[in-house]
Order: C-alpha cells, then structure tokens, then sequence
C-alpha cells in the first residue's frame, strides 16, 4: 500500500471508531451498577445497558480512534492543531487524580476525557471535505432512531411501564427503602405518570437538548435545498426536523423550547438576509451561550416567591451551590461524582434539590476539576467562534475557498468503496446496542430497532446526496450548523447535556465535526497527540477497564442466589422455610459483593450493597444468627468507613448501627445509632432523613433533649422545602412530629432540662 492509501484506511478507521462510540453511547443506556441498583429478586437479571466496564471500554476505543485521527492526519501530510491539542489535555491529570481512588470519578472523568478526545479527532478529520459531509450525516441521522424510540416511549411504553410499577409497587418500593407516603415516593410516582421522551439518556430535558441541536441542522438542510434541488429533497429534510421538533414540544423542556425558538429566529434571519446579518450574527451566535447564565442570574435576583415557574429559581440554586464547591476546591476540583457530597455540604437552606450536576457545563467541569478545566471551556468556545466567524466570513471549512463552491467536478454522493464506513458504523454503534438490550427485547422492540438503524442509514444516503447537490447553497447549510451549535450550548448552560456520559459524548463530537480544527500546526505535534492519545487508551485497558470487567463478572455472580429466589413460588415453600432460603441468599451475595468489591477496591459500591444485604439477612434471622450478622455488617461498614469518608459511607455506618439498636437492649445502642446520624447530617445538614433517625435514636435512648432538638431541626428543615411541597412531611407526619416534640417538652420542663438550641438552653 501506498503513503496515501494508509493515510485513507487510518482516518476511515478512525472516523468509524470515534462516530460509532459516539452513535453507540446515543443508543444505549448507562447504569452506574448494573446490578443490585435494583433488588435482584425483582430485576431477574442485569440492567440492559453499558456498566462501568462498558463505559470504560467506549472510552478506550474513542482514545484510539482520536489517536488513529493524528496519526492518519500526519499520513496525509496534514498539520495537527497544538493548541487544540493542549487545551484537550491540560485538564486530564487533575481529573485522573480524583479516579486515582474512586472509581465514580474514574468513570466518569473517563467519559469526559474519551469525548473531549473524540472531538478534537474528528476535528481533524473533518478538514477534509468529504469526510465532514460523511461525518455529519451519520451524527445528524441519528435524529432517527432517536424519534423513534422517543415515539415509542410517549405512545406505548409509558402506559406498560405505569401498570408494572402499580402490580410491583409494594416490592419496588420496599426495595429502595421508601415508605408509601414518604417524598421519594411521591416524587418517583409523579415522574412516572408524566410521559416524556428520553431516549436512552434518562433524562427528557437532555433528549430535548440534543434535539434542538439536530432540528436546526436538519432545519439549515431543508433550506439549503429549497432553491437547488426539486421539492421532495427540501420536503424530507423539513419533514425530519419537524419530527425533532415535535418531540421537543411534546417533552415541553422550557429550555429546550426557548434555545429552538431563538436558534430557529437566527436561522431564519441569517437564510433570509446573510450579508446584512453576517456581522451581527457572528458575535450573536458566540456570546449566545452566555445568555443562559444570564437568565440564571436575572433569575437569582429577583424575589423568591415571584411567579410559579421554579426552574430557573433552582438553577440558581445550584449555581450559588456549585459556586461554594468552586471556592472551596479550586485547583482540583471535588471530583466529577465528588461533586454532589460536596454540594451537600454547601446547599442553600431553602434549595430543595439535592443534584449531583450544577447543570451548567462550564460550572459542572470547574466543580468538578478545578481550574485546569478552564481549558475546555475555551477549546468549546473556541469551537464556537470558528464557526460563526467562517460562516460570517463567507470562508469554507474545508478547502480556504467560499462555501458556497462547488465538489469536484464529477464527485458522486457516497462511492461504493466510501458506503462501507456507514456500515461499519452500524456494526460498531449500533449492533452493540442491540446485543447490550438484546435479552430485554419483545418482537415489537425488535421491529422498532430495526426501523431506527434503517432509517439512520437512509438518512445518511439522503443527507450526504442532499449537501453534494446543493452546493451553491451550502452557506444556509453551515449557517444552520452554526445555529446548532450556539443552541446547544446554550440549553447546555442550564442543563446536564455535556456531564451526562452518552449525552456528552455525541454533543462534542457534534461540536468537533461541525467546527474542524485549524490548518496550522507541526509535524511533532500530531506524533505526540497521537502517542498520548494511543498510550492513554493502553493504560485505561489494563488500569481500568480489565479490572473493572472482573468485578462486574462477579457481581452478576453474586446476584445469581438472588435472581434464583424469584423462581420459588410461595406454595412451594413455607413462609419459615422461604426466610431461611432468602437469608441465606442474601447472605451468599454479600459474600460475593465482597469478592467483587476486593478485586477492585477503587470501587467502594459493592461493599455499600454487601452491607445492605447483611442487613437484610439479619432481618430475616433471629437470636445468635442475627447477632452475627450484626456484627459482620459492623466489621464492613468501619472497612468501608476507613476507605472513604463519603455520604454513602456515612449512611451505611448509620443503617448498621441503628440496626445493632434494633438487636439489643442497651440504650448505648441507640446512642450510638444517634451519633452516627448526627454524622450524616454533618455530611448533607440540609437534609431532613439524618435529622429524623436522630430524633428517633436519641429517644430510644432516652436523650430527650438531643431528641427534642434533632425533632426542631427536622421541622425547620421541612419549612424549607416549601420550594418542593413534594419533599416536605405530610400534613398527618408534621402533627405526629409535632406531637412527639411537645411530648419531649413536657418531659424536659419535669426534668428542668432545656433543649439544646432553644431560648435559654
């Protein structure tokens, strides 16, 4: 083979890994723990989405294909951006420093990290004319499988999956330990009976987000086509956004409606007047984003009770909150998962939201990594200036000359050599997905699948065909994009787009292949972008991935007693027996939670749900049985406690020694269960859960004034969650507090005791 054609198969290589992750994390879940997040007796299996070890191995392939971009930039004779370069790594070790010893923040740094990379990889590529046209009809078609899996959920799954909760709702909610009546419940309910479109991301707000994005460019497409090609190429690409858009109506994300609306007005004047609005309209697209703080802020300082809409009122919330996070750990940040113990500590009295996102992108990477992170904010800047300024400029983003030239000369949609990337990509992307959700699929899942890769795969013939036709009007085109991104970013400032792994990973892919890097650079610098990236993905293999592979084996391992419970029918057994069966189930998992947890011990997840299952063993047992138990979930939770002084760490300590109160008669039990959840409260002193198992404890063990005062805590606390009447006490729960307090009162005016915080204590 030939210079050049190493330098081709390097770069299709290359673009093929970096959009089919990007595609494959668009179209797939992602469950932090893929089991015991739910009780494995309900779930029967593992979540059908991509764990920790998937997650970490999507990153790996996205290093190598961000170093394959270098290199096979460097093949062709291609410079390579170092200040692209550097703004992409200079944020890597202070977030590796957090992964270091916590795997939620490896993970998710990971993520970030792996999507910044991609982007800066299909920059490069996409210097080249054919492959950014490629590029972006494979990003842009993914608006396909996106609707319709967003149709489905609104049309059919919604009603399933309400009538399922309403048969399991006593387990499901037993599970998580909420009572009937209690806030998380009447929350989760809430949610779940509004339909929404989220796609595979969770979240309706960031399904919208990346919508708007794709209604905009498919919006710039229809009207680049209106004037050059015959009506059914305009028609269709119309027909497309007009699909993303009526899914963003339907979700009715005020954000999501309000970046469309403004990005739509920008299109449309840019398409009708362009000379007139190219100079405005670049300084208008770049300084667009910061419009989204400024509504925050605005927000922020107007009256508290001024109007019912709250959104924006909780996003400022977060904001002073994250803000707090930002002063107190500056340099490094408190880590990408770190974040939301130290938001905890710092929250508002009256910010009811308990987030692990201050849902603003340049916050959520500066709370999270400390200043370095700087250095993202202005390459996503960076990228946004370059496409306002091209397009403002009338300057190709390819070939130097005016966009609206011309192919070459005879140059067809797609040879046949070039469809063979699209198709990889459907293997890489997406038949991943189908494998990962394989087991969970009904026929009519199946069906619906099979529609979304179809139609991804027409779009991409048809959107390739459309922007080689038009090419006189290809300025409409990059106008749009232009739009999308400045959109993007905007709704990004308000929400969990780019902290969102899946989400974040296509937005800035989206990003990169819309912008492309700068046609300056040296020959040194893509070999050594090319190494670090290359060498980056080596190391997450063996550091990260393989062991967290192991352990996710053994989980699955774990949950196998379990699952087997939940094929005993209850006539098969007698309720005696069916305890002694489950106890020792529980049992048999905590024990393979805690192999699973030593074999990667960065991850301290495992060993939070071995104690847990200890826990419920002990329920189960009685006399020396449960006593053991009991002090084997103590031993846990202090190895647990000496590896990391976290909430979840905090809240075990607490449960187990509330628990051992449970066990025994002596009230320095119960003592001891108070102090552990005075702890807990020092963690997260907003939060009214530690207050009321305080209260509880210290009257269990006869410290009527610290119960009185813990009970006058937990009253103020639910005065302040009048923002959320969702997660305040019922009106029945705050009279029976009440109750109990003027109980204590009495007993401590016969004792002549003050209550500690009260006038005259």
């Amino acid at each position: 083979m030939t210079g050049s054609s190493w330098a081709d198969l390097t770069r299709r290589v290359a673009l093929v890994a970096i959009v089919g992750m990007a595609i494959l994390r668009a179209t797939t879940a992602f469950a932090p723990e893929l089991v015991f997040d739910i009780d494995p007796v309900l779930a029967g299996g593992a979540q059908p989405a991509l764990g920790p070890a998937g997650s970490l191995l999507v990153d790996v392939v996205l290093l190598l294909g961000a170093g394959l971009a270098l290199l096979g930039e460097r093949l062709a004779g291609r410079a390579v951006s170092g200040r692209m370069l550097a703004l992409a790594l200079i944020p890597v070790p202070f977030l590796l420093r957090h992964g270091w010893t916590n795997a939620d923040d490896l993970v998710h740094g990971s993520a970030w990290i792996a999507a910044v990379a991609a982007a800066v990889g299909l920059a490069h590529l996409c210097r080249d004319d054919r492959t950014r046209r490629l590029a972006l009809a494979m990003l842009l078609a993914a608006v396909a499988p996106l609707a319709v899996r967003g149709a489905w959920q609104i049309t059919v799954e919604h009603d399933a999956t309400v009538r399922l909760y309403l048969r399991t709702k006593e387990a499901f909610l037993a599970a998580r330990g909420w009572s009937p009546d209690s806030p998380q419940a009447r929350i989760y309910e809430e949610r779940l009976r509004q339909p929404e479109a989220t796609g595979w991301f969770a979240l309706a707000n960031v399904y919208s987000s990346l919508m708007v994005a794709m209604a905009l460019a498919w919006a710039g497409a229809a009207l680049a086509a209106v004037r050059r090609l015959p009506g059914g190429w305009s028609g269709l690409a119309g027909i497309v956004a007009l699909a993303a858009i009526g899914l963003i109506g339907f979700n009715g994300s005020k954000g999501a409606v309000g970046a469309f609306l403004i990005g739509a007005v920008l299109l449309a004047l840019g398409a009708w007047r362009p000379r007139l609005f190219a100079g405005v309209g670049r300084w208008t697209l770049v300084l667009l984003p910061l419009a989204g703080l400024a509504a925050i802020v605005a927000r922020g300082l107007l009256p508290e009770g001024l109007g019912a809409e709250r959104s924006l009122l909780f996003r400022w919330q977060y904001l002073v909150g994250a803000g707090r996070v930002i002063n107190d750990h500056w340099l490094f940040g408190a880590g990408p998962e770190g974040f939301r113990d130290a938001y905890l500590l710092v929250r508002l009295p009256r910010a009811p939201e308990e987030i692990g996102s201050a849902h603003s992108v340049f916050v959520d990477w500066l709370a999270a990594g400390g200043l370095a992170t700087l250095a993202w904010t202005g390459l996503v800047v960076w990228l946004l200036v370059r496409q306002a300024g091209r397009v403002a400029s009338d300057v190709s983003p390819t070939a130097g000359s005016a966009v609206e030239c011309s192919s070459p000369a005879g140059e067809k949609p797609l040879p046949r050599r070039e469809i063979i990337v699209p198709l990889l990509v459907v293997g890489a992307g997406f038949a991943p997905s189908l494998w990962i959700e394989g087991a969970m699929f009904s026929p009519a899942d199946l069906v619906l699948r099979g529609v979304g890769v179809v139609g991804w795969f027409v779009l991409v013939l048809f959107l390739d065909a459309l922007l080689l036709r038009c090419a006189a009007q290809r300025r409409v085109f990059e106008w749009g994009l232009a739009v999308a991104m400045a959109a993007l970013v905007l709704h990004a400032q308000i929400e969990m787009t780019f902290w969102l792994p899946g989400s974040s990973h296509f937005a800035l892919a989206f990003l990169g292949a819309v912008a492309t890097a700068p046609a300056r650079g040296t020959a040194w610098v893509a070999r050594a972008g090319a190494g670090a990236f290359v060498l980056g993905a080596v190391a997450l293999s063996f550091f990260a991935w393989l062991p967290a592979h192991r352990q996710q084996t053994l989980l699955i391992d774990a949950a196998t007693p379990l699952q087997a419970l939940s094929r005993v029918r209850p006539e098969e057994t007698t309720p005696s027996d069916a305890r002694r069966l489950e106890a020792s189930a529980r049992e048999a998992a905590a024990a393979g939670l805690r192999t699973a947890w030593e074999t990667w011990p960065i991850n301290t997840a495992p060993a939070a749900r071995s104690i847990e299952q200890v826990l419920i063993a002990a329920v189960l047992t009685e006399g020396d049985e449960r006593a053991r138990l009991l002090c084997q979930a103590g031993l846990w939770s202090d190895d647990l406690a000496r590896r990391e002084a976290s909430g979840r760490a905090g809240r075990a300590a607490a449960m187990v020694a509330e628990a051992q109160a449970e066990g025994g008669h002596d009230p320095a039990g119960w003592q001891a269960a108070y102090n552990a959840w005075q702890r807990v409260a020092e963690h997260d002193p907003q939060s009214m859960v530690p207050a009321l198992r305080a209260a509880r404890a210290a009257e269990r063990a006869g410290m009527s004034a610290a119960a009185a005062a813990a009970l006058e805590r937990a009253l103020e606390i639910d005065e302040n969650l009048v923002l959320d009447p969702r997660k305040q006490l019922t009106r029945e729960q705050r009279r029976e507090v009440e109750r109990r307090q003027e109980r204590l009162r009495e007993d401590l005016n016969r004792q002549d005791i003050a209550v500690p915080g009260q006038p005259g204590s």
